[in-house]
């Protein structure tokens, strides 16, 4: 039977870093804003009050079409079509009932596309005030097939 050679031998001992609460809060910080900011999911950060967009990320820019500076000067209810999806015709509604508490939603796009979302969302203070975290997933595609199959089945059973 063979021996195992250890791989790695520390030459000198460990030594400890001793950082500062504030410094560690700052990192923090940076890690957090990073995970916000580079998530692949479109999300937002707005005031529970104003609706007005307090934060944006890249993929939210990138999903509905607009500038960040575009956000905000835009309130929350500016993106909503005003149609929660269990108000569709009753459509897709294993979906809209799911066990997690999140909600369908159809919102708009800057170029007028309308899309059925997925949302999460989550309220905490924010810079001194009260604010919502939403990150949304695009349910359109899986939304259109269960109208289809629905209508499919109608057609089916009428037939």
């Amino acid at each position: 039977m063979r021996s195992r050679k250890k791989i790695f031998k520390p030459d000198h001992q460990s030594s400890v870093v001793n950082i500062s609460s504030n410094e560690q809060s700052n990192h923090t910080g940076q890690f957090y804003r990073f995970l916000f900011e580079n998530n692949p999911f479109p999300a937002w950060i707005y005031d529970t009050e104003t609706l007005k967009f307090l934060e944006v990320n890249l993929a939210a820019i990138e999903f509905y079409g607009y500038s960040k500076e575009e956000f905000f000067s835009m309130i929350f209810d500016d993106i909503e079509a005003n149609e929660e999806m269990t108000s569709v015709e009753g459509a897709a509604e294993a979906t809209s009932e799911n066990k997690t508490g999140e909600h369908i939603f159809k919102h708009r796009k800057k170029n007028g596309d309308e899309v059925y979302v997925e949302v999460r969302a989550n309220d905490f203070i924010y810079n001194d005030q009260m604010a919502r975290l939403v990150m949304i997933t695009d349910v359109t595609a899986v939304i259109n097939a269960e109208i289809s199959l629905k209508k499919t089945n109608e057609e089916y059973r009428l037939a």
